[in-house]
């Protein structure tokens, strides 16, 4: 009977410790995944652990199948159907493409030549593309500065900057912006349609490798420093249809001869300051209202300036600088004529 009663006793024992009659512990992990080192080798049981994940797992496999959310592994799998999965530091699976850019939706009626090799849009009418070196502006209304402030104010083709050589704006624009095309060390050639209106202030100052601008009638107003520093321009003729040129239009640049349109009515202080090439100068119309400070500052090698026919203001110092033997061709007028006796060191021609 004691006997009897000692072997009950032990068995309420271990029953009570947890451990069922008949099973051995083997001092290792208890179920299907096994420890080794902080690695899981994960068979199918979905356990994790933090370090390095290893998954076996088919896309098949039974259990909860082989997630992992260890923070530095990479899905193969996915749970229970084999689907990809994605990189848990942030990183789209490539498996699944990898991210790509996202094609610009052009406005209805509007779209790139084709072989662009880049472009996108300006506002909600006008789209740009790029291609062999030229870059289009195809649409209608004013090109203004990118809404999204001060770092993208010369345009969303600013990247372009270095290899852009030819600019068209087609018909339709009406307003290049300030400094839309600023510092284009690389563009030689401009041309501007009809349709354009204004050119804002400095929009091609420093664009040392300008060459050829091609104006057309319609536009009326240029703002302030446009071709500021403009070196390898050389000849222009400004369109009848311009009426306003800002201060320091031309001022720095390596204008040697320019036309200016008959319907000009007015141009501002210092417009051809300092340009040491220029030597000859034509106005072709009477409107203009007079000859402002500085317009001639330091254009050491002019030689020759058609006057406007009618002038009603005349400053001083617009040839400050200029040598003292510059021609100065004139239609008979009674502010020219207080001029010629009031410089008789120039060297005033009356012509016909």
């Amino acid at each position: 009977m004691k006997r009897l009663a000692l072997l009950l006793a032990l068995l309420l024992l271990l029953t009570a410790c947890g451990v069922p009659a008949g099973e051995e512990t083997n001092g290792g992990g208890i179920g299907d995944g096994e420890l080794n080192g902080g690695i899981t080798d994960n068979n199918g049981a979905g356990d994790t652990t933090g370090g390095d994940t290893d998954n076996n797992s088919a896309g098949d496999s039974t259990g909860t199948g082989g997630n992992e959310t260890t923070g530095d592994s990479t899905n193969n799998t996915g749970s229970g159907e084999g689907q990809q999965g994605t990189v848990q530091d942030g990183t789209q699976d490539t498996n699944q493409g990898g991210s790509q850019n996202t094609a610009p939706v052009y406005p209805a009626g509007l779209s790139p030549d084709p072989g662009a090799t880049d472009g996108g849009t300006s506002g909600e009418n006008m789209i740009w593309f790029f291609k062999d070196g030229t870059l289009t502006l195809r649409g209608t209304g004013e090109l203004m500065d990118d809404p999204r402030g001060s770092d993208y104010i010369f345009g969303p083709w600013r990247h372009l900057r270095l290899q852009v050589t030819k600019l068209v704006v087609e018909e339709g624009v009406t307003r290049l912006d300030a400094q839309i095309f600023a510092g284009y060390t690389e563009l030689r050639e401009v041309i501007l349609p009809s349709s354009l209106q204004t050119i804002d202030t400095a929009c091609f100052s420093r664009c040392t490798k300008l060459e050829r601008v091609q104006f057309s009638e319609g536009l009326v107003e240029m703002g302030e420093f446009v071709f500021y520093q403009c070196s390898a321009l050389q000849e222009l003729t400004l369109p009848n249809s311009l009426k306003t040129l800002g201060s320091n239009a031309f001022t720095q640049s390596g204008l040697q001869k320019v036309t200016l349109g008959s319907g000009l009515q007015q141009i501002g202080s210092t417009a051809f300051r300092d340009c040491k090439s220029l030597t000859d100068v034509v106005f072709t119309g009477d409107n203009l209202s007079g000859f402002e400070f500085g317009l001639f500052m330091d254009c050491s090698h002019l030689q020759r300036v058609r006057m406007p026919k009618e002038l009603s203001v005349y400053n001083d110092k617009a040839f400050n600088g200029c040598p003292d033997n510059v021609t100065l061709e004139y239609v008979d007028g009674p502010l020219l004529q207080v001029l010629v006796k009031l410089n008789p060191h120039r060297n005033w021609v009356m012509v016909e």
